[in-house]
């Protein structure tokens, strides 16, 4: 056992001490018919799905399992891969997982297509897409990508949110020469100067590129006026009807889990690593996850998780100017946020 992995089983004892002592202080309330079951009784087994392959962006979810937060909730949660939030979007409308985590733009697609999803309660209140240059090409501003050649990822929200970011610079798409690149070749791209700038995901590939060595010069979508709500939990209605318990306990739990890693970000990190050996080092996992660590409270409330109306409005019209959501779309019909409890941790 080596120092880090020493710690987690300290701090997840210490858990496990003082939910037992707050038990012992306030009675033990007999759970109801679909609840789930107490730390001294079985588990509820939830299935629950990243947006894409495993890396620091996910973190938080890791450190509440390595923590025991999930099984202090009466909860065995199974994390597993996707490809995807809109393939992880999909798989929660047709009942395929249980739980969730896609990008909140994705699951309103597919909430306005008539798949049955809602946006629970977002994790990044913020999406953390970026615009990103090597600094060596001299960009000083957006505007500075008026001819040049930008590489994006084909039919991704990303590709069609960048046109927003483009209109706040005073461009359009028919302004800059538009390459098609795959999520595998875009450092290949960017390095090979095959593109002057790649659209991607900030907290991701920023961490990467500089950790290479590389001096880059970014601009991350909320920082230009498209703060879209990004990555999100999610579930389905009919999932939400059935096991309203566990989706609270489980938004909560997790939360506290990102609370945690904000704190301790190395051990954080070295969940994802102890979980996924294959999400990367532990130095990249780590700088990954303290680029979304900005991200958790950048809304402006008071708590992480559920947002105000007046940041999901700014969401929907954002959405629909770039026309990834219908005109007469109403996101308020694609979210349940009172189903995901109401103990979330402070900013």
């Amino acid at each position: 056992m080596n120092g880090r992995t020493a710690r987690f089983a300290m701090l997840a004892a210490a858990a496990t001490v003082l939910v037992a002592l707050g038990g012992c202080a306030s009675g033990a309330a007999a759970p109801s018919a679909n609840s789930s079951a107490g730390s001294g009784g079985a588990l509820t087994p939830v299935s629950f799905s990243l947006n894409f392959t495993p890396s620091g962006a996910q973190a938080g979810f890791t450190y509440a399992k390595a923590l025991g937060y999930y099984k202090d909730a009466g909860l065995d949660v199974t994390i597993q891969p996707s490809t995807g939030s809109v393939a992880t979007a999909q798989l929660v409308a047709s009942g395929g997982i249980d739980i969730g985590y896609t990008d909140a733009p994705s699951a309103f697609q597919i909430a306005s297509q008539g798949g049955d999803i809602k946006v629970v309660s977002p994790v990044l209140q913020t999406n953390g897409f970026a615009v990103i240059s090597l600094a060596d090409t001299g960009f000083t501003s957006l505007t500075d990508l008026k001819g040049k050649k930008v590489g994006l990822q084909p039919a991704t929200g990303n590709a069609q949110l960048f046109q927003s970011v483009l209109s706040q610079a005073g461009l359009s798409e028919s302004d800059i020469q538009v390459v098609s690149v795959q999520p595998s070749a875009l450092q290949a791209a960017l390095l090979g100067h095959q593109v002057d700038a790649i659209v991607t995901g900030g907290d991701t590939q920023v961490p990467l590129l500089e950790l290479a060595g590389n001096k880059l010069k970014y601009w991350m979508f909320y920082q230009v006026g498209v703060p879209t709500v990004g990555l999100s939990i999610t579930a389905s209605s009919k999932y939400i009807a059935a096991h309203p318990d566990v989706i609270s306990k489980f938004t909560e739990a997790s939360l506290r889990g990102w609370a945690e890693a904000q704190k301790n970000p190395s051990d954080a990190a070295q969940s994802m690593v102890d979980q996924f050996p294959t999400s990367g080092t532990e130095q990249q996992v780590e700088a990954m996850l303290k680029v979304d660590l900005g991200l958790l409270c950048a809304a402006g409330g008071s708590t992480m998780g559920p947002v105000s109306d007046d940041v999901w409005s700014k969401t929907e019209q954002l959405l629909k100017d770039t026309q990834l959501l219908p005109a007469n779309a109403d996101v308020t019909a694609y979210i349940d946020q009172k189903a995901a409890g109401s103990d979330f941790p402070a900013c």
